[in-house]
């Protein structure tokens, strides 16, 4: 009693102390913070969990990886109030579910007044997601944090004394996930997916960055389930940049619309390097509408295509890419699949292998075997569901269905919903037809280029417009010395047009990558070796431009 009482007299003090500067659970001292009351879940059994999720996916269905456990908690009935002693407040619920290997929060009755912040994070106070406000909250409530790794947590809410008592933190559910959560020593070894996926910024991504950034990765609940899927944003006849999601029907089936209100699509979630480098993982956005479906069980008798569109305007800091597609019949030459296997960071797997094939309806998929390319063998996974296969011209001409491959046989086929199925010939209404929404004008139009957004025009994703302040130029980059022994010096004149700056050596290996924020920055070459490289200016339309410079100490 007399630790407990000493401890509550130096939080007192603590308090009268205390500003809004960062979570105020990360300026207390361990003894402080241990004094929070833990509430402790229900857990899972991994290996009964997992039994199930193998089934549920050798049937066809989506992956999941995490369960939900049901709450009817909010700011009133579950965890502690403070009193900083000015009239402002915070919120503190801590809890636990043995054993998870992350947690994540749904909400379906979240309101942050102005000037409130809303964080989560683990239980190690080693980092934080958010702060979340106001302009984060839906006039349906309806939201979702995290995830954070680890099995114990900490939501933290700051109320100012100008807004006491407005909030409403209504928690549907707390997610306790059990398998594909990636912490640092996932990615110091490429990831948490197999060990022959190519991340997307290697070598075999270099002409496909427009397209990396119109993949994005799908986090769905369907009653308790989570689970993984990948998509694409599509581009539709109207160039008009509707937030339209192409996805699989698999993905979805039994998804009802409120738990459609708190899927999270993931954008940007890829590497900044070949093998190396942290993937972000806060561009996350919260709710989409369902508009149509492939209505064939996921594949069981058509070609398994589902059709969302996001709630919320996509930032455009995020540089989205709306994919273009093919809907013709004819079988593409080669092709290339860009995804998040396994719900990791984005990768990409190539082949020269595509022809019609039967995954359950006769002729609705495309057969697809990957091959080996300059970094590794890239195949798919369970949460590459749902991803595009784009064709030499960079068209999405399918959607994964399932398949075979795996590191371990890479030459297994995978099946591909055909777009050209897609289109008119599943077991669907006419107004779930896919044609119907990717051609609202009825042009008739079987093929349509992808686009950046070009903000102000009057068709924002039309793919023919270029504009002088996004196209590159090779006499815009500017590097010398030529023959470097320290420093390299970049000079870009629009460098607010370029996405990324990257490094390759002689022998095709990327080996480093920059951002600029200004129009001149230098780089050093002193961890260079001696010899020859190629630095590649990647524009934000997809375009790149390289240029060479050699090392000598």
């Amino acid at each position: 009693m007399k630790k407990l009482f000493l401890a509550l007299v130096v939080l007192f003090s603590f308090l009268n102390a205390y500003t809004q500067s960062e979570p105020f659970g990360l300026t207390l001292s361990q003894d402080q913070f241990d004094l929070i009351r833990t509430d402790i879940l229900p857990t899972f059994d991994h290996e009964r969990l997992l039994a199930e999720d193998t089934e549920i996916e050798e049937k066809g269905g989506r992956t999941n990886f995490g369960r939900i456990i049901p709450s009817g908690m909010n700011e009133e009935n579950v965890g502690v109030w403070t009193d900083l002693g000015n009239g402002d407040r915070i919120w503190q619920y801590r809890f636990k579910s043995e054993g998870a290997k992350g947690l994540c929060v749904y909400f379906n009755d979240l309101y942050l007044p102005l000037g409130s912040s809303l964080v989560f994070y683990p239980a190690d106070r080693s980092y934080v997601v958010g702060p979340f406000g106001n302009h984060d909250c839906k006039a349906n409530g309806k939201f979702m944090v995290g995830e954070i790794l680890g099995d114990e947590g900490v939501l933290e809410y700051y109320e100012p004394s100008t807004v006491v008592g407005e909030a409403r933190i209504g928690m549907h559910g707390i997610a306790h996930l059990y398998r594909y959560v990636y912490g640092s020593e996932e990615e110091q070894r490429g990831g948490g997916s197999d060990v022959c996926e190519v991340d997307v910024n290697c070598p075999e991504g270099a002409e496909w960055t427009a397209e990396r950034d119109g993949v994005v990765r799908l986090q769905i609940t369907e009653g308790q389930f989570v689970g993984l899927c990948s998509a694409s944003l599509v581009n539709t006849t109207a160039k008009d940049c509707r937030k339209y999601i192409l996805t699989a029907m698999h993905c979805g089936v039994n998804v009802s619309d409120s738990d459609w209100d708190l899927c999270s699509v993931r954008f940007k979630y890829q590497r900044a390097s070949c093998g190396s480098g942290s993937a972000p993982t806060l561009n996350n956005r919260v709710g989409v509408n369902f508009l149509a479906d492939s209505n064939d069980g996921g594949g069981d008798t058509g070609s398994d295509f589902l059709l969302l569109e996001l709630e919320d305007e996509i930032p455009s800091g995020w540089n989205p890419f709306f994919c273009g597609w093919n809907a013709e019949t004819s079988a593409a030459s080669s092709g290339v699949c860009i995804h998040h296997p396994s719900g990791d960071s984005k990768k990409i797997s190539a082949t020269s292998n595509i022809v019609s094939g039967t995954y359950s309806a006769t002729g609705f998929h495309w057969r697809v075997v990957w091959h080996e390319t300059e970094t590794n063998w890239g195949v798919t996974e369970g949460g590459s569901s749902g991803s595009p296969l784009f064709d030499p011209n960079h068209r999405i001409v399918g959607t994964l269905t399932g398949g075979g491959s795996f590191c371990s046989s890479p030459s297994s086929p995978d099946y591909y919903g055909k777009m050209s199925k897609h289109w008119t010939a599943n077991p669907n209404a006419a107004d779930q037809k896919l044609k119907v929404w990717l051609d609202p004008n009825n042009t008739g139009l079987l093929t349509m280029d992808g686009s950046y957004v070009h903000a102000g025009a009057s068709s924002p994703c039309d793919p023919s417009i270029t504009s002088v302040d996004k196209d590159i130029q090779f006499d815009d980059m500017k590097i010398f010395p030529s023959i470097c022994d320290a420093l390299l010096t970049i000079n870009v004149v629009n460098f607010r047009n370029i996405t990324e700056v990257r490094v390759f050596d002689n022998s095709g290996k990327m080996v480093k990558t920059l951002g600029l924020n200004q129009p001149s920055i230098s780089m050093s070459t002193d961890d260079l070796a001696d010899g020859l490289y190629y630095i590649t200016f990647v524009g934000t339309e997809g375009r790149f431009i390289t240029q060479k410079f050699a090392v000598r100490h």
